[in-house]
């Protein structure tokens, strides 16, 4: 769990620490409070302590905001507090649910985690990745444990908004006897005792920054933490509305517990993507990160899967069908690739399964009536497999770079993330790029893990509010090595000059590259 830094002074309940604290109880409630959503485990240390019992392990759910809804008559009791949860697990979403301020009992504020802890009379459930009234027969499976009835949860708010937070309650629960420790206002963590930074609930630490040394490879939180920061400054807004990045572990989840297929496999993350606007179905493209037996990483795009359920349209311009057909675009860096054939039958089986529950959806609603079903051998036929032919690695550490390198390149040329898959991609960039965006990166973690120990804020999603933070780390994701100068040749061009000129490529790819199968 992230320490949240409250800037005070360390001088005691009768301090300026302490008179601070009492002038913001004495201020106008907020509209909302933005916090971290935390649940503990069942180990509870009964222990007691300043606060009362305190859990020994808290897990981390997501980003939510609370705001109070008054009641018609303005009782007390009949307000609610509604919760919206902004994301889980680095995957974004906009879900709600609402608890009457009578069903809390307690609030206590524990000073050593700067949490804010709630026990509640009517319990509240994690399912479906939403905040939601307990009801029969709702599961907890997506969730590593299994999610236990929230019948205690924490909140933990951003360093700058505690003491507004602590006051806000206070206003929005007066018939809850919240008593504030002398000890609830702490100096702010020194600087170095910030070692993480997060972006949409992913955490990268100290420890993870070393693995963006030379020679190597990524793991999966650096990955998972720089796809979700290209995500957000460098894809067009367009683009990312229509696309859905999968989580690091989402591939490592539909395989696992033994399944044998997608079809099976899409049970253990049927409820990852419930949040998507319009379903999963909705989005052009689909892009996972595979990881080959924790030793190697690859980049698996599917584009435009809803329309291999679609029947074809007899009328059609040929150029809109190519960039639009439904295909899985794998991305591999290495010269010798690993088989494709194992994942992208996986892939297939999730997206029937999901395809098939998005038809269910459509026919009750009484707007499917006219899509024939699909089986599983006519959506082989019609979401094909294509390893696309694409820069390659000259080492045995970069593929992790890589994998972030063609997902910049299809960003900034939206012509290239159009035609994936459809012609050969060698020229997109090559290894001196790609050796130049590792030493970047490695210049982007140290730049927001300063201004996260400068500003006390290991949020970036907050840092990069500020334009200039903003304008330099984007500026280091796109930019360019420097060219070296070469020997004149041919006629006075010089190498850099000839690798610059355009190449020229057949309209249809060769039968043989990129694969097809």
């Amino acid at each position: 769990m992230d320490s949240v830094c409250i800037e005070s002074d360390e001088e005691g309940p009768n301090g300026n620490a302490f008179s601070d604290a009492l002038a913001a109880l004495a201020n106008e409630p907020s509209a909302q409070i933005l916090c971290q959503l935390m649940w503990p485990h069942e180990d509870l240390a009964r222990n007691g302590g300043v606060g009362g019992p305190r859990p020994r392990r808290m897990s981390l759910i997501g980003t939510i905001t609370v705001a109070l809804h008054r009641s018609v008559g303005g009782a007390i009791g009949e307000d609610e507090l509604e919760f919206v949860l902004l994301d889980v697990a680095g995957q974004p979403m906009h879900v709600s649910a609402r608890l009457r301020t009578s069903a809390v009992m307690s609030v206590d504020f524990h000073p050593g985690e700067h949490m804010v802890m709630f026990r509640v009379s009517r319990p509240l459930l994690v399912a479906d990745f939403l905040l939601a009234s307990e009801a029969e027969g709702t599961t907890t499976d997506g969730f590593p444990g299994g999610l236990p009835l929230l019948k205690e949860f924490a909140l933990v708010p951003p360093a700058s908004d505690a003491l507004i937070a602590l006051s806000t309650l206070r206003w929005w629960l007066p018939q809850v006897n919240i008593e504030w420790p002398d000890a609830a206002i702490e100096a702010p963590p020194k600087a170095e005792e910030i070692k993480s930074v997060r972006l949409n609930g992913v955490e990268m630490t100290m420890r993870d920054i070393t693995f963006l040394k030379d020679q190597r490879c990524l793991n999966d939180s650096v990955l998972n933490f720089f796809l979700q920061l290209v995500v957000e400054l460098v894809a067009p807004p367009h683009v990312r509305e229509d696309m859905y990045l999968a989580s690091t572990f989402f591939f490592q989840k539909l395989t696992s517990g033994g399944v044998t297929n997608g079809e099976q496999g899409w049970q253990n993350v049927r409820r990852w993507t419930r949040s998507v606007p319009g379903g999963l179905m909705a989005q052009k493209y689909i892009v996972v990160p595979i990881n080959e037996q924790n030793v190697h990483w690859w980049l698996a795009v599917i584009c435009h899967p809803r329309r291999a359920f679609e029947p074809e349209e007899e009328e059609h311009d040929t150029k809109t069908t190519l960039s639009e057909a439904p295909r899985i675009v794998c991305l591999d860096s290495a010269e010798e690739a690993p088989p494709k054939g194992r994942v992208v039958g996986f892939l297939r089986g999730y997206i029937w399964r999901e395809g098939c529950e998005w038809l269910a959806e459509k026919e009750a609603s009484g707007a499917g009536s006219d899509t024939p079903p699909i089986d599983k051998l006519q959506l082989a036929k019609v979401l094909r497999a294509v390893v696309a032919e694409v820069p390659k690695q000259e080492n045995c550490f970069d593929c992790g770079v890589f994998t972030i390198e063609y997902l910049l390149h299809v960003f900034q040329k939206q012509a290239a993330l159009a035609g994936l898959g459809l012609a050969p991609h060698k020229h997109w960039f090559d290894q001196a790029r790609v050796s130049h965006r590792r030493r970047r990166l490695r210049w982007v973690a140290a730049k927001l893990m300063t201004e996260a120990r400068s500003c006390c804020e290991p949020d970036v999603g907050r840092l990069l509010q500020n334009d200039e933070i903003r304008a330099a780390v984007l500026s280091a994701l796109t930019d360019q090595p420097k060219a070296k100068r070469s020997a004149p040749v041919m006629g006075g061009a010089s190498a850099a000059d000839i690798a610059k000129r355009p190449r020229v490529y057949p309209s249809v790819a060769p039968s043989r590259a990129p694969g097809l199968w």
